[in-house]
């Protein structure tokens, strides 16, 4: 690194927006994590997202799934007011910035990047950053929190970092996360080849990612007329390993739910000794069968309903074009 360690601070002009294309395809704090290699190379899958659906958002190949998570993104912003707030009232010597400040062109980053603090406290001439998270419980500092609040640091130059955990369950606690100059240098190593790939459209491997099948489906039509492939010796072994291990960690859990029945008894649910819910009660599930012939001849107890199957016969092609990406069914029950 060079003598001059920090970058800029970023006007909110400047400042790219999360969900923008420029965001979306540029090095941020959050994402780092996906990037990190072990020293074989291989990625360690830290990050919320894997390597490879990290990379295909950011090459354009692709979106991250984010369905059914507005709720999450919302309890977040939440968290960040509550924690603001909490920290007025047990810093008061310290002021908080009102909203998110970002840093960028630091000299020594030659690509595309920017660090976003959700706050920046002042005290006189001491700064210190102020990274929100709102897990469902706190289990301290987590790799890919330090990896971002590492990132913070080293562009923004301000190297003093607390972590704030607002967890659903659980008090807000504060921690304090150290300055690593030398992670910090793997980061920015590991984040300048993760770009080249971006670049150069050099995909990572694609492990265990959703993503890269729904592509796969896309890319390879099924053609009836085709022959089936014969996997080798060493792909089904893996295959059928795979599928057994699976097979006995689900009987495991099956066990222990069972267990977790047994001490239920009459109560409405169990919980942990932290207060989070571990089973509840569900309604029984309702079936035409167990009513009386007298509410199935009821007509206005009926209502109209699509028929696909209709459609289907009498549009086909109207049909495809509703139909989503071809996916595959993988039959492990043959090979428990």
């Amino acid at each position: 690194m060079s003598a001059v360690t920090a970058g800029r601070e970023l006007t909110p002009q400047e400042m790219a927006k999360p969900g923008s294309k420029r965001h979306t395809q540029m090095v941020t704090s959050s994402k780092v994590a996906s990037m990190l290699r072990d020293e074989n190379g291989d990625y360690l899958g830290i990050g919320y997202d894997s390597a490879y659906d990290m990379w295909s958002a950011m090459a354009g190949q692709g979106e991250l799934d984010r369905t059914g998570m507005e709720d999450i993104f919302r309890y977040g912003h939440a968290a960040e007011k509550l924690a603001r707030y909490w920290l007025q009232d047990v810093q008061p010597e310290w002021r908080f910035s009102p909203g998110e400040v970002a840093f960028g062109h630091h000299p020594d980053l030659d690509f595309p990047h920017q660090a976003t603090l959700d706050m920046r406290a002042s005290r006189g001439r001491a700064r210190k950053i102020i990274e929100v998270k709102a897990p469902r419980v706190d289990r301290g500092v987590e790799d890919n929190w330090r990896v971002q609040c590492v990132m913070n640091m080293g562009v923004s130059g301000i190297h003093e970092c607390q972590l704030v955990i607002v967890p659903m369950y659980g008090p807000v606690a504060i921690y304090d996360v150290e300055w690593d100059p030398e992670l910090f240098e793997v980061c920015v190593e590991d984040a300048r080849e993760f770009y080249r790939r971006v670049v150069e459209m050099d995909a990572p491997p694609h492990e265990g990612s959703a993503l890269w099948r729904e592509q796969q489906g896309r890319l390879h039509k099924k053609d009836e007329t085709a022959d089936p492939v014969i996997a080798d010796g060493d792909l089904v072994q893996r295959w059928q390993q795979a599928v057994q291990d699976l097979d006995a960690a689900e009987r495991k859990l099956e066990t222990v739910k069972n267990d977790i029945v047994a001490v239920m008894g009459d109560a409405p649910c169990v919980k942990s000794e932290d207060d989070r819910r571990i089973v509840g009660r569900t309604a029984g599930r309702f079936s035409q069968r167990r009513l009386a012939k007298e509410y199935l001849e009821d007509e206005s107890l009926f209502s109209l309903k699509f028929d696909s199957a209709k459609l289907k016969k009498q549009h086909p092609d109207v049909y495809a074009q509703a139909c989503g990406t071809a996916g595959y069914t993988f039959n492990q029950k043959e090979w428990k």
